[in-house]
């Protein structure tokens, strides 16, 4: 049976080897197989391989030129590092992937210019010092952008990446500290590891919706990301994923996600507000820790386990809405610390529609949670068929509000149901309302018009102080 293959590291150091004729039907050629091989002038390598592996040729300092054949679609990192006498290379257009440093330190990459390198239709990498306000449009036909391309240029402000990218490889903008601005295609499927991160001047990305996979750190310490949408297609949120993006407020997790890495959102400090999927499974260690601005969260019906220290120094999360079968307490630290801090733990029973959560107790129904964004609310005629009350702190602190209407169905506005809405300008109550309790609308500083039931009967302190 033919050799389908050259190991790894098969012919690792062989110093005095000078020429090698690979037969064809070979198709891969892997990891280090040549290594330091360093009197080999010529090599021929068949049709028939499709990959050249890592370090492949590593250190192979007298081979002159290297002509890769038509089915060759990727080569791995470092494959001809140190080749310092390759001044010839033929790529051919079937290389869709080139790894990081695959041809640094060869006598042909030296000879490149400095600005942006293309090596057939890749993109390899930016050579030289870049200048400071600089914009990049990858030209077309571009089917990738290798790892490190652009890793540590603070001078990049903009880039443009053109249709026909499928990818963005491992810390591609790594340190680009200066992109404010970046176009990426819809044919792109995956970002990698560490591709973002330290880009500090990054206040918006479009990713789009093919997108399936984002790779761990991503995005980490893109400390002016303020907003981003998380495509349907994504399944995981990797570790350290948002890690200190300290800007990012609101961020949705789509219903294909199963789980939410370690320190994913870590010292994510003004995130206010973030909306878990029913499809997740499992949140990580540490995974919100230190997102200090964070009021409320619901754990859907499926959750099965919360990392260690979680939502460890979650100051602020005083509301957990648990649709969950764990067994979350007020003050516990169980379960990633995620009550630890709560004013209110619920066990929700009922859902209506995609954004009010209730809970019942004694035969009454409590609208317990809001988690919409809508700015005029008409709520709900009833609960089931029900009557219902508006729990304590169901809508407390949400600055999107304008106006709420409340329908007869509704008895009692419990305490702090609205308090600190600063948007808030025009409540309506039914004839039904008969109860407003302590503080129910304290601190609406917008509030300017109400118009209060003739048969009302209770109004409690502070109602509608401040």
């Amino acid at each position: 049976e033919s050799v389908m293959n050259i190991g790894d590291e098969a012919f690792y150091g062989c110093s005095s080897l000078t020429s090698i004729t690979i037969p064809e039907g070979m198709k891969d050629i892997e990891f280090a197989a040549f290594y330091g091989c360093s009197s080999l002038t010529s090599i021929t390598i068949p049709e028939s391989v499709v990959s050249i592996g890592d370090d492949a040729f590593y250190g192979c300092s007298s081979l002159t030129s290297i002509n890769i054949p038509e089915n060759v679609t990727s080569i791995g990192d470092e494959a001809f590092y140190g080749c310092s006498s390759l001044t010839s290379i033929t790529i051919p257009e079937s290389v869709t992937s080139i790894g990081y440093d695959a041809f640094y330190s060869t006598a042909w990459y030296n000879d490149q210019p400095n600005g942006v390198v293309y090596v057939g239709k890749v993109l390899y990498d930016y050579k030289g010092e870049m200048s400071e306000n600089t914009s990049i449009e990858v030209r077309e036909g571009t089917v990738s952008i290798s790892p490190y391309a652009f890793d540590g240029c603070s001078g990049l402000t903009s880039i443009t990446i053109p249709e026909g990218v499928t990818s963005i490889e491992d810390e591609t903008f790594d340190g680009c500290s200066s992109l404010t601005a970046i176009i990426i295609p819809k044919s792109v499927t995956s970002i990698g590891n560490y591709v973002f991160r330290g880009c500090s001047s990054l206040t918006f990305i479009a990713i789009p919706e093919n997108v399936a996979s984002i790779g761990n750190y991503a995005f980490y310490g893109c400390t002016s990301l303020t907003s981003l949408t998380i495509p349907e297609g994504v399944i995981n949120i990797g570790n350290s994923t948002f890690y200190c993006c300290t800007s990012l407020a609101l961020i949705t997790i789509p219903e294909n996600v199963t789980s939410v890495g370690n320190y994913a959102f870590y010292g994510c400090s003004s995130l206010t507000s973030i909306t878990i999927s029913e499809s997740v499974k499992s949140i990580g260690s540490s995974a919100f820790a230190g997102c200090i601005s964070l009021i409320s969260i619901v754990i859907p019906e499926g959750m099965t386990s919360i990392g260690n220290r979680a939502f460890e120094n979650c100051e602020k999360l005083s509301e957990v809405i648990n649709f969950s079968d764990l067994d979350i307490k007020k003050g516990s630290t169980n379960h990633g610390y995620v009550a630890y801090y709560a004013k209110k733990v619920v066990k929700a029973d009922d859902q209506i529609g995609d954004y009010y959560f209730y809970t019942a107790e004694d035969n009454t129904h409590y609208l317990q949670h809001y988690i919409g964004k809508d700015t005029v609310i008409v709520l709900p005629e009833d609960c089931n068929g029900d009557d219902y009350q508006i729990g304590e702190t169901a809508f407390l602190n949400n600055d999107s509000i304008t106006s709420v209407e409340i329908p007869q169905t509704v008895g009692t506005i419990g305490k702090s149901a609205f308090a600190s809405c600063d948007n808030l300008a025009a409540v309506s109550l039914a004839r039904g309302v008969m109860t407003i309790e302590d503080n129910a609308f304290e601190n609406c500083v917008s509030l300017t018009s109400i118009v209060i039931p003739l048969n009302m009967t209770t109004i409690g302190n502070s109602a509608f102080a401040g």
